[in-house]
């Protein structure tokens, strides 16, 4: 009867020592968000009791962390550039490869106010629709909310919605800013004076750059842009793909969390603030 509990140990143990290298890997590879999901589920497993805490401690080196905080933004640029490009976003604005590239704005250093808050930099695209982005992009938008596109209702000095300057800015991860469960509608209430919320545009550049978040089952509510009734867009996975769908904006789920960025952007060529 002793031998059970001693297995599972084990199994444990090699679990932990798996999680360790596919972390390491991941952020050698320069995919710290990747890494950084592994961090935070080797977290779970310690808050259950799963994992020894002196493992889980060790299991990720300076070097590894280091590369989950500190993204190289020149390559982060470059990777962001070449997936739009892929998705043929310089034709839809007639544009050479070369062209659309030069004209993408460029990261600014992350500000010392967002760090553990807004981590993940991000480049959104802004200049072509977000409907037609999401078909280029191979993003689903449910049949409802295609009967509801006409109720979006923006909000007020929200950049998500100007639709005309392609920006860069500081994200937050799914598990950063709000870490419980809540209520967009409550979340809207709490954003401070240097944070906006996200909206389609931003929810689209993220899945198409960091693809794994609503893979894993983390949906990001889109809540700068409401919907009559108090219904908020939200990015999500079902049907084997990535997709846009409408929920009540009252209601906590808890593989919901709101996408938000800090106030702080970069367009060409000067750093602005909203």
């Amino acid at each position: 009867m002793c031998q059970q509990p001693r297995l599972m140990h084990y199994k444990n143990l090699i679990m932990a020592a798996e999680l360790e290298k596919l972390a390491r890997e991941l952020a050698a590879q320069g995919h710290p968000v990747g890494a950084q999901m592994i961090k935070d589920s080797s977290r779970s497993w310690l808050k259950a009791g799963f994992i020894p805490k002196k493992l889980e401690s060790n299991a990720f080196g300076q070097e590894e962390k280091a590369a989950v905080a500190e993204p190289n933004l020149e390559e982060e640029w470059q990777r962001y550039g070449s997936k739009f490009v892929e998705l043929g976003f310089h034709t839809e604005l007639g544009m050479a490869k070369l062209e659309y590239l030069d004209g993408l704005p460029k990261f600014e250093p992350q500000p010392e106010e967002y760090a553990g808050r807004f981590d993940l930099p991000l480049i959104v695209e802004t200049r072509i629709p977000w409907l037609r982005q999401a078909e280029l992009a191979g993003i689903g938008v449910s049949r409802y909310f295609k009967s509801k596109i006409d109720q979006l209702r923006p909000l007020e000095n929200n950049n998500s919605t100007t639709g005309d300057a392609t920006y860069a800015g500081w994200f937050n991860r799914w598990d950063q800013r709000f870490t419980q469960k809540i209520t967009p509608l409550d979340a809207k209430r709490q954003l401070k004076a240097d944070e906006v919320s996200a909206g389609l545009f931003e929810g689209i550049a993220l899945q198409i750059v960091y693809p794994e978040f609503v893979k894993s089952g983390k949906c990001f509510d889109l809540i700068g842009y409401p919907l009559e009734l108090e219904r908020i867009p939200f990015l999500g996975y079902w049907n084997d793909g990535s997709g846009l769908g409408v929920r009540w904006g009252g209601n906590v789920l808890k593989n919901h969390r709101p996408l938000v960025r800090g106030s702080k952007i970069v367009t060409r060529p000067r750093l602005t603030e909203i």
